[in-house]
């Protein structure tokens, strides 16, 4: 709803303010007593340690009323933040980087509650286009390495930029000035979607892959969740978690779960049969680099 939007912005004004009084903060003196800290002068960082603090209790209030008490959004705010409560080493730098930090994290809220918006507008009558399928690997950039084998897996079976999208491999990505949200939006739109979510540790800290996770959900799309060798079950937090099944790649039956992937896909895309002994040559090699 709009309120949402109005809301958020309304706090992100409010840290954009602390953001502005953390520039005005004097270069601080080197510690005698401490070297390599910084002491400041706590005239000027307790009362904006205080306003932060402020501010952060109230955008968690405000989060909990409009999403839930213990809802993904909630907890994910409170990560943003951090305790920086001395008034010395980098006391500056982190401030500032924890108020963007928050500030990103808000802003990411109203592009995903403007996707939703737009995701459950009621169908024109005036045109019914039929939704292309396309494959959508959902990942951290951190687990560019992780994804490339992936996607070289995938283009054995017959995949192209046609019918799959990654937004860290090239000529499967986003271009340049390009907004991530309002093109995911489009894909959604426009597409019958596979979602692959690759779930590791790398994945819980971007809010971006969280939003498309969830997105995924809300829609009811069909996915498929990969587990990374250092992602263990036990730290699915997310509302695709452990009680869907999954593939860990260093599991037993990683073939095997492998294979019912290539067969559900190859299907849904209606992709020629690769033969088994080219297949399991491009498995067997993907498999050695994720878990290299």
């Amino acid at each position: 709803m709009a309120q949402i939007e109005e809301i958020l912005n309304k706090q992100i004004e409010t840290a954009n303010t602390l953001l502005q009084r953390t520039v005005a903060i004097p270069d601080g003196r080197s510690s005698n007593y401490a070297p390599g800290h910084i002491i400041y002068d706590e005239r000027y960082t307790r009362p904006l340690s205080i306003d932060t603090d402020a501010w952060e209790t109230e955008t968690l209030e405000l989060l909990r009323v409009l999403f839930g008490e213990d809802s993904r959004q909630t907890n994910d705010f409170v990560e943003c933040t951090c305790k920086r409560k001395n008034h010395y080493s980098k006391f500056r730098e982190d401030l500032q980087g924890e108020l963007k930090h928050c500030i990103a994290y808000l802003e990411s809220l109203i592009k995903a509650d403007r996707l939703k918006l737009q995701l459950n507008k009621p169908p024109t009558k005036e045109k019914k286009n039929v939704k292309t399928p396309l494959v959508f690997i959902s990942h951290s950039s951190k687990d560019k390495d992780f994804v490339e084998a992936l996607v070289s897996l995938l283009e054995s079976l017959g995949f192209d930029n046609t019918n799959l999208f990654c937004s860290s491999i090239p000529d499967y990505w986003i271009g340049l000035s390009q907004d991530i949200l309002d093109s995911l939006y489009k894909l959604f739109v426009e597409h019958e979607l596979f979602v692959i979510f690759i779930q590791s540790p790398r994945y819980y800290e971007s809010p971006i892959s969280l939003n498309e996770m969830g997105a995924a959900w809300v829609l009811k799309t069909n996915y498929c969740s990969i587990l990374t060798k250092d992602m263990q079950k036990e730290d699915l937090k997310g509302v695709v978690g452990a009680n869907t099944i999954y593939i860990k790649v260093d599991s037993p039956d990683v073939k095997a779960r492998l294979n019912e992937l290539k067969k559900q896909l190859t299907e849904m895309f209606g992709l020629s049969s690769v033969t088994e002994s080219t297949w399991e040559r491009k498995r067997e090699m993907f498999l050695r680099i994720v878990n290299g």
